[in-house]
């Protein structure tokens, strides 16, 4: 990230700049606004750090030029002066003296995808249910659509943020979650090229940018379904679906027609060997005697009624 740091003191500025250095961040400094535009003249900032009362000027004046992110620090501020700058775009505002860690954390706030989230909260495992379903005609892509089933049916109570920006879609969990004790559901997105981020607070699943919003129950089966053993499964229509399959695979579901490639080379990644059977099961005028010889020439055994 590159960091604009706007301080007249010496002693805070010269902290600044070495703490978010060694962060890895790419900064620039100013003692006062005359500096800070000559930096900004051919160097633009990802996010600015600024002291309100400059020697020759207001910081926020400043901020509200450049459009971006900012934080701001003062030594002299008045509770008019911290509303205005959350008002003009200020992600924090601190008095001093400050810590430096308390500025990291409000960084990486602000590193996070920009734009407003869309946000769902729950406290049963019902109400995620309800509530999420509701998300998926905003998000954007199958594989969004199905981290966010994922990542919600994971957890008994929480809340999910999906945020997208140029670099693709982030479905944000925070909460009390069972995805790192989940295999199955771990192991199915990351099947899908869905990355996952987990810390005890969250997890993450980042997902590459899709363009795709329309939500198609019937072809996304993101939540449980009930598939009748010994029975074969007409999954011609499906573009997506839970880990709920790999469940349903071991308990003898199948075997399926028409199901989607990726899906059968998705459940073979997670070591599940899943059953297919031919399209022509589902033709009319098929007996049960031809149906028999079909299931022998394929070698899946004994008729399905």
């Amino acid at each position: 990230m590159r960091i604009l740091v706007v301080e007249d003191e010496d002693s805070i500025r010269t902290a600044l700049v070495r703490a978010f250095t060694r962060d890895g961040h790419e900064v620039r400094a100013g003692a006062g606004l005359g500096e800070a535009r000559i930096v900004v003249a051919d160097w633009t900032p990802d996010l600015a750090v600024s002291d309100l009362k400059l020697p020759d000027g207001n910081g926020l004046d400043l901020m509200a030029q450049l459009g971006v992110p900012f934080i701001m620090i003062s030594g002299y501020a008045t509770y008019d002066d911290a509303v205005r700058a959350l008002r003009c775009g200020a992600v924090d505002f601190f008095t001093k003296p400050v810590a430096i860690k308390d500025v990291r954390s409000a960084i990486s706030r602000a590193r996070r995808p920009q734009g407003p989230p869309t946000e769902v909260a729950w406290s049963e495992a019902a109400e995620a249910l309800v509530g999420v379903r509701q998300l998926l005609s905003h998000v954007p892509g199958r594989l969004a659509r199905l981290a966010v089933a994922e990542l919600a049916s994971s957890a008994a109570a929480g809340r999910l943020s999906v945020h997208v920006d140029q670099q693709g879609v982030r479905v944000w969990l925070d909460g009390t979650h069972a995805l790192s004790s989940t295999v199955d559901r771990g192991r199915w997105l990351a099947a899908h090229g869905i990355r996952l981020a987990l810390s005890p607070e969250s997890v993450v699943a980042i997902v590459d940018k899709e363009t795709s919003t329309v939500y198609d129950e019937s072809a996304e089966r993101l939540w449980d379904q009930e598939l009748v053993v010994g029975r074969a499964v007409q999954a011609t229509t499906w573009s997506t679906a839970g880990s709920w399959l790999l469940a349903s695979v071991r308990a003898g579901a199948g075997p399926f027609i028409g199901l989607p490639s990726q899906l059968g080379t998705a459940c073979a990644a997670c070591d599940v060997s899943i059953r297919t059977a031919p399209e022509a099961l589902v033709q009319p005028g098929v007996g049960g005697e031809e149906r028999a010889g079909l299931f022998d020439d394929d070698g899946i055994g004994s008729p399905v009624a």
